[in-house]
């Protein structure tokens, strides 16, 4: 369990620079008011595509565990680099990708998890901060997704990236010793569209219909959660998660958007919500909303996969 000292956040603030890129991304609120006309309201449980096509690959089982019976999902674990952008990052683009194949039927394969060093390195790299300490923003990881791509766990180079290591993290997100191979392989898998997400009603039509994104704030969390598997405000983490994969309404009427950490499985206690991904936790949809609203939280509506065989699940029920 960490302590409150240990904890590694990661989060930069650069709000001008943010709001420059916001700017130059497209509003379409057209494309909003289209998807929250479909939305019917209900529950959703997205994470559970990538549960799903882990179960299908080399490796997938090494991020999958039985909880009460029921196969959940691991977390990342960044360990004390502030890489937590680079974590949600890849987390953000593994749980995309298993949504795009199963939710949107699009003719892809899943080929692995992909890696936090990548959008680390390359989201600092965007936001000028190689020569810093710690830390990324969350329009570098978008302009590093669009730009730059986003790489699987493999080999490259000869060098075996396939388990995250905090020494390599360090030096990729200096831009030191990264193969190649890696460079051309990421090159490959690129986001094509960017949008802001800002308001309550844009997070709840976005957990609505599998758009995954990277919350980027100064809000903190407590580190239990309550019946509900959520966890209140408490203090300030300057901290990116990624969120949105999951959204429920409770029999009260409280409204729920679901946060991955990686911070690892049990850096915090509770119940969990049905199959609940391990170290995850629910917020209030306007607590999400005050995140998004700090400027640095987007999500893409496109990426470019692999050719695959299509396949389809329930994500509304158990």
């Amino acid at each position: 369990m960490y302590s409150t000292g240990l904890r590694s956040t990661g989060w930069v603030a650069k709000p001008l620079q943010a709001r420059a890129y916001a700017e130059t991304l497209p509003k379409l609120d057209d494309f909003w008011e289209a998807l929250a006309a479909k939305d019917d309201g209900g529950d959703r449980f997205f994470y559970r595509a990538l549960t799903d096509q882990l179960s299908k690959v080399e490796a997938g089982e090494d991020w999958l565990e039985k909880r009460d019976g029921v196969t959940v999902l691991k977390s990342y674990h960044q360990g004390s680099v502030g890489s937590c952008v680079g974590n949600a990052e890849a987390e953000r683009q593994s749980e995309m990708a298993a949504i795009d194949i199963v939710y949107r039927l699009d003719s892809e394969k899943f080929v692995g998890m992909f890696i936090p060093e990548w959008p680390y390195y390359a989201s600092r790299k965007q936001a000028g901060l190689l020569r810093s300490g710690d830390g990324s923003t969350g329009y570098g990881a978008a302009l590093a997704a669009a730009s730059d791509g986003a790489l699987v766990a493999g080999t490259y180079g000869g060098v075996d990236v396939s388990v995250y290591t905090e020494d390599r993290c360090r030096l990729w997100g200096k831009g030191k010793s990264i193969p190649d191979e890696a460079v051309a392989e990421a090159a490959k898998h690129k986001y094509t569209k960017y949008l802001k997400v800002t308001t309550a009603k844009q997070i709840w039509t976005a957990a609505g219909f599998g758009l995954v994104y990277n919350q980027c704030s100064s809000l903190g969390w407590e580190s239990t959660r309550d019946k509900d598997g959520a966890i209140s405000r408490a203090g300030s983490w300057m901290h990116s998660m990624c969120a949105g994969m999951a959204r429920y309404t409770t029999k009260a009427g409280r409204k729920l958007i679901l946060i991955r950490q990686s911070w690892g499985n049990n850096w915090t206690t509770g119940p969990y919500y049905l199959d609940q991904p391990q170290g995850s936790f629910y917020v209030d949809l306007e607590d999400a909303a005050e995140a998004a609203a700090q400027g640095d939280t987007f999500v893409d509506i496109g990426f470019i996969g692999d050719e695959a065989d299509l396949t389809n699940i329930s994500f509304t029920e158990m």
